[in-house]
């Protein structure tokens, strides 16, 4: 009698398993015995039961041992790589404190667990974020290491120095760093970045420090983030766009929100003291691209002509009087966009609110104002009015971080 059988490897010791061709036929039965403590095979007699013939199945996985290690950060520019390493192109990963990190074996056991490095348990040796998990005994060398996600965080992109919140590794002197790179909402800094700012133009020729006409000069300027001295940088929109702002946000990489505020000697734009304008800073031609978005209501009455009025060119703005005690107390203050990029904030001084405009976005991905809501803010709070009065208290700063809304609170004066 010839038997062919192949039993295939036990996945721990004590289990067996085998497997044979479909054209294979035999008058015996295989059947699993314990040959001193291991898994054997043996061949028994279809008629009597006698065993026919003892083969010893191929030894189980042994059991493993090592360490897993690594480090968990926040990856800002999401290449997947830790960049620790300052320099003009690219924000400075960290490491991200008490995330929980779980080692798990192929039967499912686990074999090891631990936390990442907080910053009051940080050292040079264990970095913030770092882990090493000591693993004593595994039932196979390949283990499954599981990363836990902060609230407010998620899973960064694959790459050198991140693989997943899921990790597959072998245990040995082979296994090198098994790290994981998180991402957050609002905190997203591309490589090389440009810095936007605004100006403040006057609108009188002889201050302007330029030949052209005061109302051609940049409110809306963009500089390289590697600009070192002097830098011009490049104008993205002119006072008579926007005339006087102070406000600024930015949508992905391709929008900036600027907002009106009263400054003395310089005009308020088409949209008066509640304008919001919208420039699209990669346009081929970015002086041109600027137009009013929203308009903020109850947000006060220039008291100098706006920069298209008739007006503008007969005003006295060397002296400007009219807008010595209405700084800071009309027009729109800071302005934020909410992390998922859904609202756009902004401080209305004159009615000491907070305004939210929704965002939606047309098919080519334009952004588009609904309806402004107002918040009421709380200028009473404690210490607000300190060597001020509670009256003269406002708000006037607003940003988001980390899925709140900050907004600060400034004497301004009398109205």
């Amino acid at each position: 009698m010839e038997l062919d059988f192949w039993p295939s490897r036990p996945r721990t010791a004590g289990s067996f398993s085998k497997s044979r061709a479909p054209d294979q036929r035999s008058s015996g039965r295989i059947a699993p015995c314990w040959l001193r403590g291991s898994v054997a095979v043996a061949v028994l007699s279809s008629a009597t039961g006698a065993v026919l013939a003892i083969a010893a199945a191929p030894a189980a996985y042994a059991a493993s041992a090592g360490t897993v290690a690594g480090q968990v950060y926040q990856d800002f520019n999401s290449n997947g790589s830790f960049d620790a390493t300052p320099s003009s192109t690219a924000a400075v990963d960290i490491g991200v404190g008490g995330v929980p990190v779980t080692v798990t074996d192929s039967s499912g056991s686990t074999v090891g667990a631990g936390v990442t490095t907080t910053a009051a348990a940080a050292t040079a040796a264990n970095p913030l974020g770092s882990y090493s998990i000591p693993i004593p005994v595994a039932s196979t060398d390949a283990v499954r290491v599981h990363f836990g996600i902060p609230a407010g965080y998620s899973e960064g992109v694959d790459g050198p120095q991140s693989g997943g919140s899921v990790q597959f590794v072998t245990l040995g002197a082979g296994t090198g760093a098994v790290d994981l790179g998180l991402q957050r909402p609002g905190d997203y800094s591309p490589a090389a970045p440009a810095v936007l700012h605004v100006q403040q133009r006057p609108a009188i020729a002889s201050l302007t420090g330029a030949s052209s006409a005061p109302n051609t000069q940049p409110t809306l300027v963009r500089t390289p983030y590697s600009a070192r001295g002097v830098n011009a940088g490049t104008t993205l929109a002119t006072a008579d766009q926007t005339g006087s702002i102070w406000g600024l946000a930015q949508l992905k990489e391709r929008y900036a929100f600027t907002s009106a505020y009263l400054k003395r000697h310089s005009a308020v734009g088409p949209a008066g003291l509640g304008g919001i304008y919208l420039t699209d800073v990669t346009a081929p031609t970015a002086v041109g691209a600027t137009a009013v978005f929203a308009t903020v209501p109850g947000a006060g009455v220039a008291p100098t002509p706006l920069i298209d009025s008739p007006g503008y060119a007969t005003y006295d703005w060397f002296h400007d009087s009219a807008s010595y005690l209405p700084v800071g107390n009309v027009g729109l203050g800071g302005m934020t966009l909410a992390p998922d990029q859904k609202s756009l904030y902004v401080v209305n001084l004159a009615s000491k609110a907070l305004v939210q405009i929704p965002l939606t976005t047309t098919a080519a991905g334009d952004p588009v104002a609904g309806a402004p809501g107002a918040i009421a803010l709380p200028t009473g709070l404690p210490g607000a009015a300190a060597g001020c009065e509670t009256s003269q208290v406002r708000p006037f700063g607003v940003t988001s971080h980390h899925g709140a809304l900050w907004v600060t609170l400034t004497c301004t004066g009398p109205d």
